[in-house]
Protein backbone atom coordinates (compact mmCIF):
# COMPACT_ATOMS: atom_id res chain seq x y z
CA UNK A 1 0.00 0.00 0.00
CA UNK A 2 1.63 3.47 -0.90
CA UNK A 3 1.39 5.87 2.29
CA UNK A 4 0.75 9.28 0.13
CA UNK A 5 1.21 12.85 1.75
CA UNK A 6 -2.72 12.81 2.73
CA UNK A 7 -2.77 9.06 4.50
CA UNK A 8 0.48 10.13 6.27
CA UNK A 9 -1.47 13.20 7.92
CA UNK A 10 -4.41 11.82 8.05
CA UNK A 11 -2.55 8.85 10.37
CA UNK A 12 -0.49 11.24 12.48
CA UNK A 13 -3.34 13.06 13.18
CA UNK A 14 -5.44 9.97 14.46
CA UNK A 15 -2.92 8.95 16.21
CA UNK A 16 -2.58 11.92 18.32
CA UNK A 17 -6.08 11.93 19.04
CA UNK A 18 -5.94 8.73 20.46
CA UNK A 19 -3.11 9.75 22.72
CA UNK A 20 -4.24 12.92 23.59
CA UNK A 21 -7.95 11.07 24.39
CA UNK A 22 -6.37 8.67 26.64
CA UNK A 23 -4.99 11.56 28.76
CA UNK A 24 -8.60 13.01 28.42
CA UNK A 25 -10.44 10.15 29.82
CA UNK A 26 -10.67 11.95 33.47
CA UNK A 27 -11.86 14.88 32.44
CA UNK A 28 -15.11 14.12 30.54
CA UNK A 29 -13.97 15.53 27.28
CA UNK A 30 -11.89 14.98 24.40
CA UNK A 31 -9.44 16.29 21.84
CA UNK A 32 -11.75 18.28 19.52
CA UNK A 33 -13.23 20.17 22.53
CA UNK A 34 -9.58 20.14 24.82
CA UNK A 35 -8.05 22.58 22.25
CA UNK A 36 -11.03 24.86 21.54
CA UNK A 37 -11.19 24.66 25.60
CA UNK A 38 -7.75 25.89 25.65
CA UNK A 39 -8.16 28.52 23.15
CA UNK A 40 -10.99 29.95 24.80
CA UNK A 41 -8.90 29.95 28.10
CA UNK A 42 -6.10 31.98 26.48
CA UNK A 43 -8.81 34.41 24.87
CA UNK A 44 -11.29 34.46 27.41
CA UNK A 45 -14.50 36.66 25.49
CA UNK A 46 -14.18 35.78 22.36
CA UNK A 47 -16.90 35.01 20.05
CA UNK A 48 -17.87 31.34 18.92
CA UNK A 49 -17.25 32.55 15.13
CA UNK A 50 -14.02 33.87 16.11
CA UNK A 51 -13.19 30.68 17.60
CA UNK A 52 -14.33 28.50 14.26
CA UNK A 53 -12.26 31.09 11.96
CA UNK A 54 -9.48 31.33 14.27
CA UNK A 55 -8.93 27.22 14.98
CA UNK A 56 -10.26 26.33 11.45
CA UNK A 57 -13.09 24.48 12.65
CA UNK A 58 -16.59 24.82 11.04
CA UNK A 59 -19.43 26.89 12.65
CA UNK A 60 -21.50 23.63 13.64
CA UNK A 61 -18.95 21.75 14.88
CA UNK A 62 -17.87 24.70 17.48
CA UNK A 63 -21.74 25.31 18.18
CA UNK A 64 -21.98 21.32 19.71
CA UNK A 65 -18.32 21.65 21.38
CA UNK A 66 -19.50 24.72 23.53
CA UNK A 67 -22.89 23.22 23.97
CA UNK A 68 -21.26 20.25 25.77
CA UNK A 69 -18.74 22.36 27.43
CA UNK A 70 -21.45 24.69 28.54
CA UNK A 71 -23.18 21.63 30.25
CA UNK A 72 -20.38 20.09 31.35
CA UNK A 73 -19.45 23.37 33.15
CA UNK A 74 -16.32 24.41 31.52
CA UNK A 75 -17.64 27.57 30.09
CA UNK A 76 -20.33 30.62 30.13
CA UNK A 77 -21.72 32.23 27.54
CA UNK A 78 -23.16 35.87 26.96
CA UNK A 79 -24.75 38.14 24.45
CA UNK A 80 -22.18 40.34 23.02
CA UNK A 81 -22.93 43.93 24.71
CA UNK A 82 -21.72 45.47 21.33
CA UNK A 83 -23.15 43.50 18.94
CA UNK A 84 -26.64 41.42 20.67
CA UNK A 85 -26.31 38.61 17.44
CA UNK A 86 -22.87 37.21 18.98
CA UNK A 87 -22.16 35.31 21.84
CA UNK A 88 -18.91 35.58 24.24
CA UNK A 89 -17.20 32.51 25.83
CA UNK A 90 -15.94 32.63 28.74
CA UNK A 91 -13.61 30.37 30.65
CA UNK A 92 -15.14 29.05 34.21
CA UNK A 93 -13.08 28.49 37.27
CA UNK A 94 -13.28 24.41 36.15
CA UNK A 95 -11.99 25.45 33.06
CA UNK A 96 -9.13 27.74 34.51
CA UNK A 97 -8.20 24.68 36.99
CA UNK A 98 -7.81 22.64 34.09
CA UNK A 99 -5.95 24.54 31.99
CA UNK A 100 -2.18 23.52 33.32
CA UNK A 101 -3.12 19.63 32.59
CA UNK A 102 -4.12 20.93 28.87
CA UNK A 103 -1.07 23.01 28.67
CA UNK A 104 0.31 19.92 29.74
CA UNK A 105 -0.78 17.41 27.42
CA UNK A 106 -0.43 20.33 24.12
CA UNK A 107 3.53 20.07 25.08
CA UNK A 108 3.73 16.28 25.66
CA UNK A 109 2.16 16.07 22.30
CA UNK A 110 4.18 18.33 20.04
CA UNK A 111 7.16 17.18 21.78
CA UNK A 112 6.18 13.28 20.66
CA UNK A 113 5.69 14.67 17.28
CA UNK A 114 8.71 15.72 16.65
CA UNK A 115 10.75 13.71 19.14
CA UNK A 116 13.34 12.30 16.81
CA UNK A 117 13.44 15.44 14.14
CA UNK A 118 16.58 17.94 14.52
CA UNK A 119 15.55 21.52 14.93
CA UNK A 120 16.34 21.88 11.11
CA UNK A 121 13.78 18.97 10.15
CA UNK A 122 11.32 20.86 12.73
CA UNK A 123 12.12 24.24 11.26
CA UNK A 124 11.52 22.57 7.47
CA UNK A 125 8.49 20.50 8.83
CA UNK A 126 6.92 23.97 9.83
CA UNK A 127 7.27 25.76 6.80
CA UNK A 128 6.01 22.69 4.35
CA UNK A 129 2.92 22.21 7.13
CA UNK A 130 2.24 26.00 6.71
CA UNK A 131 2.50 25.82 2.92
CA UNK A 132 0.44 22.78 2.75
CA UNK A 133 -2.59 24.86 4.76
CA UNK A 134 -2.30 28.13 2.60
CA UNK A 135 -3.07 26.03 -0.67
CA UNK A 136 -6.46 25.67 1.14
CA UNK A 137 -6.78 29.24 1.33
CA UNK A 138 -5.93 30.32 -1.64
Amino acid sequence: MELTIGKLISAIHRKAHQSINLKLKDYDIDVGQIFLLRYICRNDGISQEQVAQNLYIDKTTVSKSVKRLLRLGYLKRTVNQKDQREYQLFATERAINLAPEMEKIHKEINKTLVNKLSSKEQELLQGILEKIINNFED
